[in-house]
């Protein structure tokens, strides 16, 4: 059937009008040809436009066209590209591509964009161009339709609904009927009874779920406060159930889910509820139970039940379960706060591995929720000022001179004091916030050093303390040069302390980093030699130029020979890698006599200065005495080598 004829058959009662084409076409050639086309298939009765450009064709919208041919090549556009926009613009349509060879790709393109046809200028012909527009006006009158009908089906959908509610209102007001009222009464009651297993009763494992769990706990919580009695709420969480989840799907989850319920039922008692809360999350309350030892009793036996394997699929999978032990024994308590304690014993077991039960415990309770409000204090500590660097001095152990400080960082809580550098640093290595922590810590080393080589006073190298993660950090290296560049201090004046856990990552990786840190020239010493593992390996392997041997051994030194002879054999190790030895802790003048007479150079600790502000540093350098010093150290160095080396020979 012609389009022409087509697109004026009957429909109903209204004859369709002969559409308005838009070529889109750069080529006046190929458009006259395409017209040409257009008017054997139309019999002449057609109303076609012409646009050259994309832009042309688009500045034409919205109009009344219902058939767009549009080339493929346009100059900066694509005929893909124009049509899409075209679509968005005009909406239901049909649109035509053409171009001038056959490509596969944008054929690929204009299919999986939902165009009308795809047609080759090189073999175009009347039936072929024919046949495209009749097969898009159909295409485009089917949707119309199924559009229109999805529309009536919406409007009949509502107008279902609200007859469904005119009836139930009816029924309603039939119920007020003797009759009526007895067999809605028991349709009433079994509807009630179905309603409430599905909500109090989880749909997968048949357990009690959330809902009906808290409204029984809230029940014993009474009846324990009124007896006295004892009453346990126990957290279960599975061990590696994300591992089934991600490996072998949510199916063989929820099956695994349900295998593990029936297990947790034949575990606990007929007068105990279990109950899913969600996910893997399971909970039991245990009733009159004499006290904690048969508490654990019954939660080493869930322990034990829930931790045998499970074959499924031909597959043997070992999910174990952890526990949080909740108690109350009369007291006053509430549902909120015994879950809470459950989930804090949780966390505990948790952490010790899995596969074990815990009590609450609120000491740890302290400690969650205080490493939790540090968590969201920390990010803050900077700007507000609380974040704050010391100096402590490093002593030439032979002169007594100062060559040079250590900066540790220090946090004063405005509610909870002074927060120790162990404690904050872990909390920022976990929660990501350790990198803008050091980058403050380089920030204000360097401006400090720039003041007091502008007060005119000797340079003072300054220590920073790394941790592993800032170690394997690229954004270090360049926070050190951009802080030594713009506070133009000599990169030597900044030494890096790394410990021996920053070698994770192997030692070839280790290497790699500390000669970035040695080509910006700063000085690379390793910290808390002889606490880890391997040390003197790493020592010879590392490009480094210090070796700080450990605090635990200087404060050993004199009454341990082990110490001691650790102490002894670090030294030795640093002067055949002819690299610096420093001792750090050193706390009496025994200890610094014995430290130099072993062949350590630098020192530092509490005998010569604690930790101080960069204004209380000024003040104990501008009072310190060398000479001092080193007539103390010579009058203790004899009698303390003699006592050092009668520990060595003692066994």
């Amino acid at each position: 059937m012609p389009v022409a004829e087509a697109l004026r058959r009957p429909d109903h009662s209204q004859v369709q009008p002969c559409p308005r084409v838009l070529v889109v076409e750069d080529d006046e050639v190929d458009f006259r040809a395409i017209r040409r086309l257009l008017r054997q298939v139309f019999d002449g009765d057609l109303s076609i436009d012409w646009a050259q450009t994309g832009t042309d064709a688009l500045a034409r919208m919205p109009g009344t066209y219902d058939v767009f041919i549009v080339d493929q090549f346009l100059g900066g556009q694509t005929g893909v590209e124009l049509i899409q926009a075209l679509r968005d613009r005009m909406g239901r349509c049909v649109y035509i591509l053409v171009t001038g060879a056959a490509n596969p790709e944008v054929d690929n393109a204009a299919v999986a964009s939902g165009f009308s046809s795809f047609l080759t200028k090189s073999n175009l012909t009347a039936v072929d161009l024919e046949r495209a527009i009749r097969y898009g006006t159909e295409a485009t009158r089917r949707e119309e339709e199924l559009a229109r009908r999805s529309e009536e089906l919406l409007k009949a959908k509502e107008a279902l609904e609200l007859e469904v509610a005119e009836h139930r209102r009816t029924a309603e007001q039939l119920r007020e009927t003797q009759c009526r009222l007895e067999t809605a009464l028991g349709t009433a009651e079994e509807s009630e009874q179905r309603y409430r297993l599905l909500s109090e009763q989880d749909l997968l494992t048949g357990l009690a779920n959330r809902r009906l769990f808290t409204a029984i706990l809230d029940r014993e919580i009474e009846r324990s406060y009124r007896s006295g009695s004892l009453l346990a709420v126990l957290f279960l969480d599975l061990d590696r159930f994300k591992t089934v989840n991600d490996t072998l799907g949510h199916g063989a989850g929820d099956r695994l889910l349900a295998s593990i319920a029936g297990r947790l039922s034949g575990a606990v008692r007929r007068t105990d509820t279990a109950a899913r809360l969600g996910g893997d999350e399971f909970a039991v309350i245990l009733t009159n139970v004499s006290c904690q030892e048969a508490i654990a009793d019954i939660a080493k036996k869930i322990v034990t039940v829930m931790g045998q394997p499970v074959v499924m699929d031909g597959r043997t999978l070992n999910v174990g379960t952890s526990i949080g032990i909740a108690t109350s024994d009369g007291g006053q308590t509430t549902t909120a706060g015994m879950l809470r304690q459950a989930d804090v014993a949780l966390y505990q077991a948790k952490s010790a591995g899995g596969s074990a039960f815990r009590f609450f415990d609120q000491d740890l309770d302290r400690r969650i929720q205080r490493h939790k409000r540090l968590e969201s204090d920390l990010s803050a500590a900077v700007e507000l000022g609380d974040l704050f660097l010391e100096y402590q001095p490093k002593i030439s152990l032979a002169s007594g001179e100062v060559i040079g400080a250590e900066a540790l960082s220090r946090w004063t809580h405005p509610d909870l004091g002074n927060i120790p550098p162990t404690e904050f640093i872990s909390v920022a290595e976990n929660t990501g916030q350790i990198t803008s922590i050091t980058r403050f810590v380089i920030e204000t080393c360097c401006r400090q050093v720039a003041r007091w080589i502008d007060r005119g006073g000797k340079p003072v190298p300054v220590a920073i303390n790394l941790s592993p993660r800032d170690f394997d950090n690229q954004e270090i290296f360049d926070m050190v040069r951009e802080a030594t560049r713009r506070f133009r201090i000599d990169p030597s004046l900044l030494e890096i302390e790394i410990t021996e856990q920053t070698m994770i990552e192997g030692i070839d990786r280790a290497v790699q980093q500390i000669d970035q840190l040695k080509g910006i020239g700063v000085t690379v010493a390793i910290d808390d030699f002889g606490t880890g593992f391997s040390t003197f390996s790493l020592a010879k392997a590392l490009p480094i130029d210090k070796i700080k041997l450990d605090r635990s051994f200087v404060h050993g030194m004199l009454t341990d020979r082990k110490d001691y002879s650790i102490a002894q054999a670090v030294s030795r190790l640093a002067e055949s890698l002819a690299i610096v030895a420093i001792a750090e802790g050193i706390e009496t003048p025994e200890q610094a006599a014995a430290l130099s007479s072993i062949g350590y150079t630098e020192g530092q600790g509490y005998l010569f200065a604690r930790p101080a502000s960069p204004c209380g540093f000024e003040s104990w350098y501008g009072n310190h005495s060398p000479k001092k010093y080193c007539l103390n150290l010579k009058r203790l160095n004899g009698n303390t080598a003699l006592r050092s080396e009668a520990l060595v020979t003692t066994e």
